[in-house]
């Protein structure tokens, strides 16, 4: 139990049950988790489980958190602080949506499935980082009524990216996007271990720690970079100058910009971007080709495929194994992309300076790479220069 942890809990107004029991947040997780163990080996269904999931999550701070078993705090200054007691970084997720919701943004439901799931990862977490998330914004969502009691509903457009932060905020990397658990795993753990040499060390002496930390990563990268280019023909490194725009006359990019971003998330949405005339552009075969050297990174592990068989419709479970399949393959093409393009962009950035300001860096992640720039309220949903032929442009709201 962390006792940091259990003291600032009580700060940040818990349930009332929580306290009831006279043990903080994180003990009662684990008596919860426990709980949960013990019944799912007793052989209880699911639908059984679903009032002590619902508890489990509550005090998690997170969806699907009976099968990650991880605690997330809401507070970024009170997770800096845990982390400074105990000597330990903050793994920051940024997001749209919120973390708790069933329909958080595509990646971050993704990362609840793939990642926090996975066991190995799971529990490497748990011991060395301190978890945090926080919604850059609401995520939007699509509803199809199929006319006969039938529904359709997505979210649509955004991205989500960890940070790891310093106790004091100092940026130290970032994954951009959704990554395999393995390769998640690889990019983190040399992070994690530069913060925790910098953290042993006189403050004054740190920044020097995480600057050539930054350097090896950074040229590493473009080094794989540049070896998949030349094998593939195409660009793939880290993108100097990266517009925002978008190339639209109206300023800023469409959410069929955007998609291609991400690739799990755009085989997610993109018959729903063909529904609003968006076509996103065809995929770039060169990341099929870069991320076939991540796919046995990206395999998922008996818990997480467990997850999985969960959120796939019960008619649709005879496929189970052909969707897990293409699943791992489109998080393997991310995988590729995210380590290839974005990072390497990110710390280009970090090692000019950027990591003294999360939320500027952060702003200019969703704006530049992520192409969702704060300044446009409909996420490239609603392009300024489309017609829609509807009074007001068929917008309504603040």
């Amino acid at each position: 139990m962390r006792t940091a942890g259990w003291l600032m809990g009580l700060m940040i107004g818990l349930a009332p049950a929580t306290w009831a029991c006279g043990y903080g947040p994180e003990e009662e997780l684990e008596h919860l988790l426990a709980e949960h163990a013990r019944r799912e080996a007793a052989g209880e269904a699911p639908e059984a489980l679903a009032e002590l999931e619902a508890r489990i999550d509550e005090v998690a701070g997170a969806r699907d958190a009976a099968f990650s078993g991880l605690f997330w705090y809401r507070d970024l200054d009170l997770a800096r602080r845990v982390a400074a007691a105990e000597g330990k970084p903050v793994l920051s997720l940024r997001l749209l949506g919120e973390l708790t919701s069933e329909r958080s943004c595509a990646n971050s439901r993704f990362f609840r499935v793939a990642l926090y799931a996975n066991v190995e990862l799971a529990r490497w977490l748990r011991d060395d980082v301190v978890l945090h998330w926080e919604s850059v914004r609401p995520a939007p969502r699509i509803t199809i009524d199929m006319g006969d009691g039938r529904r359709l509903e997505r979210t649509i457009a955004g991205n989500s990216i960890h940070y790891l932060l310093l106790p004091d905020g100092t940026v130290v990397d970032a994954l951009p996007g959704l990554y395999g658990p393995g390769a998640f795993a690889d990019a983190l753990r040399p992070a994690v271990q530069a913060a925790r040499a910098a953290l042993a060390l006189p403050a004054e002496r740190r920044a020097a720690v995480i600057a050539s930390y930054q350097g090896a990563a950074f040229a590493r990268l473009s080094q794989v970079a540049g070896q998949v280019s030349a094998q593939t023909g195409a660009q793939l490194g880290a993108q100097v100058g990266a517009r925002n725009d978008g190339g639209r006359r109206g300023g800023l990019p469409t959410a069929a910009d955007a998609a291609p971003l991400a690739m799990g998330k755009a085989m997610v949405e993109r018959p729903l971007l063909t529904a609003l005339g968006q076509l996103p552009p065809p995929d770039d075969p060169a990341w099929t080709v870069a991320g076939a050297a991540y796919l046995e990174r990206c395999r998922l592990d008996a818990r997480s495929r467990r997850l999985l068989g969960r959120k796939v419709p019960a008619d649709r479970r005879d496929g189970l194994v052909a969707v897990t399949r293409r699943f791992e393959e489109v998080m393997a093409r991310d995988t590729a992309q995210n380590e290839l393009r974005h990072r390497p962009t990110i710390l280009g950035w970090l090692r000019a300076g950027a990591g003294a300001d999360l939320a500027a860096l952060n702003r200019r992640v969703y704006a530049e790479l992520f192409r969702t720039p704060d300044d446009d309220p409909w996420l490239g949903l609603a392009p300024a220069d489309e017609l829609a032929a509807i009074d007001g442009g068929g917008l309504t709201g603040p």
